[in-house]
């Protein structure tokens, strides 16, 4: 059994958006996607044979949470093999009928359980309402604009299948009329506010077109995607509160047990220190001392929504550390190195030799996590440096 077809490929192009990831990877011959391929099919056939099926299915899969989910399964597989562990795949445990991932055993015979989870993840509304959108961008990726790129401006999104061809042709037709040497000059002179645009609109989705000419040795030229920038419309992230929602639909799920317990999670937004601790330890504040109106101090500290509690009331005990991968991606594994953050208060400790990566650890006396470097993923998963090698 193959993740990916056995199938004579021919498509050098970019990946078109309405496309699934794994649709793209599995009809692409660039030399890039066929160097991915070739690694997880290796890793796939590392993979237990009664459980490629399910696994397999979940990857094909055109659902973001089902694809990105078997890979960082798959991705998780591997690492833990190239750690020297025994990795048993949705093992039994007593108490419950749930399964966890993984439960990894060391030379030593100790044992611990590991679940994979996925952050910022859409939810399946949001997808439906995103393929509905990359059908448009396909269309209007296919007509013909001689002389301009378009920024398109977004907000909202469609709640019905918008007429991608009655805008391609409605764009066609405003974009014939435009002077792209005009609009260059606006352009050159600072007047953008000049600068026309097209406005569409259809159920909840609202686009702004704004035209870039081309240079003159550019004009003309065929085959060249019009769509040249997407602007979306401003949202207020919100990564800590993901990653903590992630952890605590794991944290309880297998009941107490008496081996140490690892959730490891893949966040799909970007992501950085300040979120990551934020999401274990509490988000970060400023207390405000007062005398009558008089500020008279002021002092930083944590708010008491951590998914690790704090001191004296401590949450999600039996979660004996977090694994954060900032964006485990087909073409981001090469640089991104998972950290495993210990839990201060884990009802199981887990041991320090267990994760051989980059781990924070805490420093009692200081009451403070710190950092202890490691190895790097991509050399014990023997991925080549740069990788991928090539993207063509």
């Amino acid at each position: 059994m193959q993740l990916f077809d056995d199938i004579q490929r021919t498509e050098l192009r970019p990946k078109y958006e309405s496309e699934s990831e794994f649709e793209y990877h599995n009809t692409s011959a660039r030399a890039g996607v066929a160097a991915y391929r070739a690694v997880v099919e290796q890793w796939f056939d590392n993979y237990p044979e009664a459980h490629k099926s399910d696994l397999r299915a979940r990857y094909r899969s055109r659902t973001q949470s089902d694809h990105f989910g078997a890979f960082f399964e798959l991705y998780l597989h591997q690492l833990l093999l190239a750690c020297c562990y025994r990795v048993d795949v949705h093992p039994a445990v007593a108490g419950t009928s749930n399964r966890p991932d993984f439960l990894v055993q060391d030379h030593n015979g100790a044992r611990c359980y590991v679940e994979a989870v996925l952050a910022s993840c859409p939810s399946k509304e949001a997808e439906s309402a995103g393929r509905r959108a990359t059908k448009v961008y396909d269309c209007l990726n296919q007509m013909n604009s001689p002389n301009f790129f378009l920024a398109v401006h977004v907000a909202g999104t469609p709640a019905t299948s918008p007429p991608g061809t009655n805008l391609r042709r409605d764009l066609e037709r405003w974009l014939a009329r435009l002077d792209p040497d005009a609009i260059s000059q606006l352009y050159a002179e600072d007047r953008r506010e000049e600068v026309p645009r097209f406005q569409w609109d259809h159920d909840g989705w609202s686009m702004e077109f704004e035209p870039i000419p081309k240079s003159p040795l550019s004009r003309g030229k065929r085959g060249v995607r019009p769509v040249g920038m997407r602007v979306p419309e401003a949202r207020w992230m919100n990564t800590a509160g993901e990653i903590r929602k992630a952890i605590k639909s794991k944290a309880s799920r297998y009941g107490r047990s008496n081996h140490p317990f690892v959730v490891c999670v893949n966040i799909l937004d970007w992501t950085d220190n300040v979120d990551v601790l934020n999401a274990l330890l509490g988000d970060e504040q400023t207390v405000v001392s007062f005398a009558g109106d008089k500020v008279v101090g002021e002092e930083a500290a944590r708010a008491k929504n951590g998914a690790f509690g704090w001191e004296g009331h401590p949450r999600s005990t039996r979660v004996s550390g977090v694994v954060v991968a900032r964006g485990v991606a087909p073409f981001t594994m090469g640089k991104v190195n998972p950290e495993l953050f210990h839990h201060p208060w884990a009802h199981v400790e887990l041991p320090i030799g267990f994760w051989p990566m980059p781990q924070w650890l805490v420093n009692r006396q200081e009451r403070r996590l710190e950092r202890i470097s490691g190895k790097s993923a991509w050399s014990m998963l023997g991925l080549p440096d740069p990788w991928p090698a090539s993207f063509d």
